[in-house]
């Protein structure tokens, strides 16, 4: 447990010090190689009206898909530098940091440095943790397999995060330490602003995942078993979400029914989405969500590329 402990910290030690000399060779290497750089930023205003009757302004949506100004550099090795700075934390998050992701890659082998990990469609289970990933292919049928490490410190995120899989179809595992306990997760059952915060979360995660596409119709579905909580209080969970969405190509408009259960609760959830797109880079995307039979929230988001 000591060596298992020790190697943790070297491993997030040596990621840390990676990308700080990485970023902080970034103007020399361009004076040196003159590398592919570009500037983005990626809005994601919200306003909406929650069940207390509260108008809200936030800089995230309720998937607790952020904000986001940034950079991407395509050195001239063919290896990429990805940079995105949230513009607004979330409160009470577990996670301390401003920054989404930053990582150094090599596109379809490895990625190293702030990432989200792999696990199901990026929706039940979704956190970004300081981690290594290597991306591989199964021996049958050249499946994919993204495969994670990650090191978040004490009370966080600590463990080894995979799927296996094509966007069809896939399955996922995660086992470590304090997973879903950030504001990004489980988004479907809770607002982003209740994350379950530093200590608590699961050692075990296991999910399978589908799409399917056919015509204008696009049905997904993902499924999550929670098991083994840090904290004794903290109940099994097993979580579904099933998606139908419809897109008018004519129109640049597309909706989206969800459904989502706790099966151990017996509880469901419904949200209504919309997403128009005015032009290339500017989509109005209502929303609203039903808990219980009641009005959990609704508002609209307005997402901005530049």
């Amino acid at each position: 447990m000591e060596m298992g402990y020790l190697l943790a910290i070297r491993t997030r030690r040596t990621a840390t010090i990676a990308l700080s000399l990485l970023l902080a060779t970034l103007p020399a290497t361009s004076l040196a190689q003159s590398p592919d750089v570009a500037i983005f930023a990626d809005l994601r205003p919200t306003f909406g009206r929650e069940k207390t009757d509260r108008a809200v302004f936030r800089w995230y949506d309720r998937s607790g898909r952020m904000s986001l100004v940034g950079f991407r550099v395509i050195l001239e090795s063919g290896n990429r530098l990805y940079l995105a700075q949230r513009i607004q934390r979330i409160d009470i998050d577990s996670d301390p940091s401003s920054l989404d992701e930053a990582y150094l890659e090599s596109r379809g082998n490895w990625r190293l440095g702030r990432q989200y990990l792999p696990f199901g469609q990026g929706l039940l289970l979704r956190e970004s943790c300081l981690a290594i990933r290597f991306d591989t292919t199964l021996l049958v049928d050249n499946v994919p397999i993204k495969v994670a490490y990650a090191d978040q410190g004490t009370n966080r995120t600590r463990g080894v995060s995979a799927r296996a899989g094509r966007p069809s179809f896939g399955l996922s595992a995660a086992f470590g330490d304090h997973f879903g306990i950030q504001a990004t997760s489980l988004t479907p059952f809770r607002s982003p602003e209740q994350g379950a915060g530093p200590g608590r979360g699961y050692k075990l995660v296991l999910g399978a995942d589908a799409e399917i596409q056919s015509r204008d119709w696009i049905f997904q579905a993902e499924y999550a078993r929670f098991t083994e909580p840090s904290n004794n209080s903290d109940p099994n969970l097993s979580l579904s979400d099933l998606r139908a969405t419809y897109r008018f190509s004519d129109l640049d408009l597309r909706f989206t029914l969800a459904w989502a259960r706790d099966w151990n609760k017996s509880a469901n959830g419904f949200r209504l989405e919309g997403d128009y797109q005015l032009d290339a880079k500017t989509t109005l995307s209502p929303y609203l969500r039903i808990e219980s039979g009641k009005v959990k929230d609704f508002g609209i988001t307005s997402r901005f590329r530049l």
